[in-house]
């Protein structure tokens, strides 16, 4: 019966519509949560510090990388530098059940765009910050096979529109919806994953999550996501292990009159990472991502590559 739920779940995920968004603000794909780790012991509780750093600037057509303004458009971008912070709080409630609380802080959105107007070039500029959309997900839990030290789990809850949506630069042009910390949605999220042990240390896992947006504001609806993660984690010695993630990432066309024409893309990437054991309880990673797939609709900004560090504590 488990095995069927998630068999549907992500059947369910596939029907979303794909997008991204053309200033290339995006998010690091990289899968830091609870499943990669191996803990099969939902009564785990932990609290999680993560640093992303990625530039968007490669204009591309399609999957073809373009040159700044070699296809015309009303706004030509030129880069948009992302620095974020996450603070996540995974609260377990039973072995069964459980919640986290994710908050994002925008530490640095630095984004510029050739804006063609009547024949004349302007160059726009913007950077941006503060508090992000807070998302709050509730957890269940389960052994699938105890002797194989197997668990599957499934995620539910909400994106809450927390983040500011009217940003301006200093000349006082309020910035594209893409680039604003909060989306002005509230949206449903969706997910299971599983985990098997594959000897000492090592082990597989997978996860699936679906985000829908349900409240709108403003005639602005970011596109609905897809996420599929894959991976393996290969013990090195007692401090030490290796991971390898293949990061694919489906997002639907934004809507409304506030969004931009230039949306939709389908995204996979590669995030080789290492973590170190500090103890049991206190965990450091670093990831890099690396794109093997973008394809984008229209002309967009697409990154060349990211950078994930954080650590894990359990309480």
């Amino acid at each position: 019966m488990r095995k069927r739920l998630l068999v549907v779940l992500f059947i369910l995920s596939l029907l979303t519509d794909p997008a991204f968004s053309s200033c290339g603000v995006g998010v690091c794909t990289v899968n830091t949560e609870q499943e990669i780790q191996g803990w099969q012991d939902g009564l785990v509780t932990r609290a999680d510090l993560r640093y992303e750093n990625y530039s968007t600037d490669q204009p591309r057509f399609g999957t073809r990388a373009v040159s700044v303004g070699q296809i015309r458009r009303h706004h030509d971008e030129i880069s948009t530098l992302n620095q974020n912070i996450w603070l996540r709080a995974d609260v377990a409630t039973s072995r069964n059940w459980g919640f986290s609380i994710q908050t994002p802080f925008i530490a640095e959105r630095n984004h510029a765009h050739v804006h063609n107007h009547r024949g004349t070039q302007y160059l726009d500029t913007w950077n941006l910050g503060g508090l992000g959309d807070i998302r709050v997900l509730g957890r269940w839990q389960d052994d699938l096979d105890p002797k194989s030290r197997s668990f599957t789990g499934a995620k539910f809850g909400f994106k809450l529109p927390t983040g500011s949506t009217s940003e301006k630069n200093g000349l006082g042009l309020e910035a594209e919806r893409t680039l604003q910390p909060g989306t002005g949605s509230l949206d449903v999220i969706l997910g299971g994953y599983f985990n098997q042990a594959v000897g000492n240390g090592n082990g597989w896992f997978a996860s699936v999550m679906v985000q829908q947006p349900l409240l709108l504001r403003d005639n602005y609806q970011p596109g609905n996501a897809l996420y599929v993660d894959l991976g393996y984690r290969k013990k090195i010695d007692n401090r030490w292990s290796a991971f390898l993630q293949g990061n694919f990432l489906l997002q639907g066309q934004d809507q409304g009159a506030n969004a931009e024409p230039q949306t939709g893309g389908t995204y996979f990437s590669l995030t080789p990472g290492l973590q170190y054991n500090f103890s049991k309880d206190v965990q450091m990673y670093c990831f890099v991502s690396v794109p093997v797939y973008q394809a984008v609709n229209d002309v967009q900004l697409t990154k060349g590559y990211a950078v994930t560090a954080g650590f894990n504590i359990r309480i």
